[in-house]
């Protein structure tokens, strides 16, 4: 037990620092922030990068591999925490560690769409079409892991409050 919280701890530090990383490193607008961008969204937000931003663009993305597997894993072991250890309800657990491994997973996947199609440019790719498809998919398997998350905490701090001797 002492061996996951320290892992839990160690990822939370993990997403923090890589999230500030990916932060500072893509201070212009990217696409991994849109919800769904169709191709002709994708080349117009990357036509505005300079040549500096797109080799910024890429160095975020190298940190941004790191940042999905970091984030992965604090989500999971949160999910766990609160909906198995806390509640001992393994079905919301199996939700939301899924959504959070499904996130990370097609975080992958577009962040690798998005280097193609930076690495190809000026050239215009099939792929763009389908990165909007990722990003949104990504996106949704984020809020849907956040949800469960969030009402594990919840109820976890609902039962807690009804087993308190002052409860």
């Amino acid at each position: 037990m002492k061996r996951v919280r320290r892992a839990h701890i160690g990822l939370f530090v993990a997403t923090v620092v890589l999230y500030l990383l990916v932060s500072n490193l893509a201070e212009f607008r990217i696409l991994d922030t849109e919800w769904f961008a169709n191709a002709s969204r994708v080349y117009l937000i990357l036509g505005e990068l300079s040549y500096g931003q797109m080799q910024s663009y890429r160095t975020m993305l190298a940190v941004d591999f790191m940042y999905a597997i970091a984030y992965t894993g604090f989500l999971v072991l949160s999910v766990r925490f609160f909906a198995l250890e806390r509640l001992n309800r393994p079905r919301l657990y199996q939700a939301g560690a899924v959504a959070a491994v499904l996130a990370g997973f097609f975080d992958y996947i577009e962040n690798v769409f998005i280097l193609v199609i930076l690495n190809n440019l000026p050239d215009r790719l099939a792929i763009a079409e389908s990165l909007g498809i990722v990003s949104s998919i990504k996106w949704g398997a984020v809020g849907l892991c956040g949800a469960v998350l969030f009402l594990s905490a919840l109820l976890a701090g609902i039962a807690r409050l009804r087993h308190s001797p002052t409860g």
